[in-house]
């Protein structure tokens, strides 16, 4: 939706697509049938509860005794603003318990975060990608697809260090490939070239100052090496005039 309703309008030359974390979190619902393509098993439709307040949130006085005895949150609170979560999504547990040290319990005493992985395979995710692929080639735009990277040496961030996180960004990744391969466009192993030690990220899955100029560095040797930048040829480059010193 994005792409298609502000990226066209500024006329790309190429995009490159670079996804992963928020494609594997959707897919952490249960029973299998929340899992659609609308992600309504991850978020509710967004109607904020800022704008349409219990009756009795009308009185001041009301409003402050509710927050202050956890009845009802802050109009101020993030949560209130952002879409709720239906209980089909179970992925804010899973890193609870992961980060308790009590996993599996709950729902996932009864089916794990893998089979829920294996279970809710990233057509979505594919398909999305698909269509961006589609729309970009159809106007004429070049698109590169990448392989997502992260580092899983941060404990305390379920999202990088456990095993079913990792698996599921193998097989986004994999699948990234197939479909650049099935689509005819380029596909850029950055994961495979990326270092993943924790100096160059900020949480595993965001880089740091040095991590990004290392990321924009290896992707603009990729858009060179792959002739997706045009190159002005040596001694031809136009010069813009210096500006006058004279006051």
């Amino acid at each position: 939706m994005n792409l298609q309703l502000r990226v066209l309008d500024l006329d790309p030359d190429l995009l490159i697509v670079y996804h992963g974390v928020n494609d594997v979190a959707p897919r952490l619902v249960w029973p299998p049938a929340a899992y659609r393509g609308d992600n309504t098993g991850r978020w509710l439709p967004s109607e904020s509860p800022v704008f349409m307040p219990s009756i009795f949130e009308h009185s001041t006085l009301l409003r402050v005794l509710m927050i202050r005895f956890g009845i009802t949150r802050s109009h101020a609170s993030l949560s209130r603003v952002l879409a709720p979560e239906p209980e089909s999504f179970v992925g804010d547990d899973f890193v609870d318990q992961k980060l308790r040290g009590d996993y599996p319990s709950g729902i996932f005493s009864e089916v794990d975060a893998a089979e829920m992985l294996q279970t809710n395979s990233p057509v979505f995710f594919e398909r999305n990608i698909g269509n961006m692929v589609a729309v970009a080639k159809s106007h004429n735009i070049g698109i590169v697809l990448s392989s997502f990277a992260i580092s899983p040496d941060f404990p305390s961030k379920p999202h990088v260090s456990s095993d079913e996180y990792a698996r599921a960004y193998l097989e986004i990744n994999a699948m990234l490939r197939r479909l650049a391969s099935a689509t005819s466009v380029p596909f850029f192993d950055f994961a495979a070239v990326f270092p993943s030690g924790p100096d160059l990220f900020t949480d595993g899955l965001h880089v740091n100052d040095q991590g990004a100029l290392l990321k924009a560095e290896l992707f603009g040797r990729f858009l060179i090496a792959s002739a997706l930048v045009p190159l002005a040829p040596v001694g031809r480059r136009e010069r813009t005039p210096r500006a006058s010193n004279a006051r």
